[in-house]
C-alpha cells in the first residue's frame, strides 16, 4: 500500500467520491455535514492498493501554531478506529463527542 497526496485533480475526485461512499452511503452522514468547507485549504492523502486501486483517504488541516489535524479519515474495510489510532501510536484527548450523529474521541500524537 501507498500513502501519498492526490497526483491530479481525477484521483482528488476519486477520493471525495469514497468519502460519499462511505460518510454518506455507509454512515448515514449528510452530504453537507461531510462537506463543511474545509476541503479547499486541506492537504489531502489517498491510500493506494500495489495494484494502484484507491482504497482510502483522509485530509488533514493545518490550524494555527502548526498542529495538524487528521479528519475525514475512510477505508474500505473499516475497524475499530480507537485500537486503529493507538497501534499508530496515538492517544486519547478529551471527552467523547458527537458529529453527524457518529461518536467521536480525539486522538493526539506528538511528532
Amino acid at each position: 500500500m501507498t500513502v501519498r497526496r492526490p497526483r491530479d485533480e481525477q484521483e482528488l475526485a476519486a477520493a471525495l467520491a469514497l468519502r460519499i461512499e462511505v460518510f454518506c452511503g455507509e454512515q448515514g452522514v449528510t452530504f453537507d455535514g461531510d462537506r463543511d468547507g474545509l476541503d479547499d485549504e486541506a492537504v489531502h492523502l489517498v491510500a493506494l492498493a500495489d495494484d494502484g486501486e484507491l482504497i482510502g483517504t483522509c485530509r488533514l488541516v493545518i490550524e494555527p501554531g502548526g498542529t495538524a489535524r487528521s479528519g475525514r479519515l475512510c477505508m474500505h474495510a473499516q475497524t475499530d478506529a480507537l485500537a486503529l489510532y493507538r497501534r499508530a501510536g496515538f492517544r486519547p484527548h478529551g471527552e467523547r463527542f458527537a458529529e453527524e450523529g457518529l461518536e467521536h474521541l480525539g486522538m493526539e500524537k506528538h511528532l
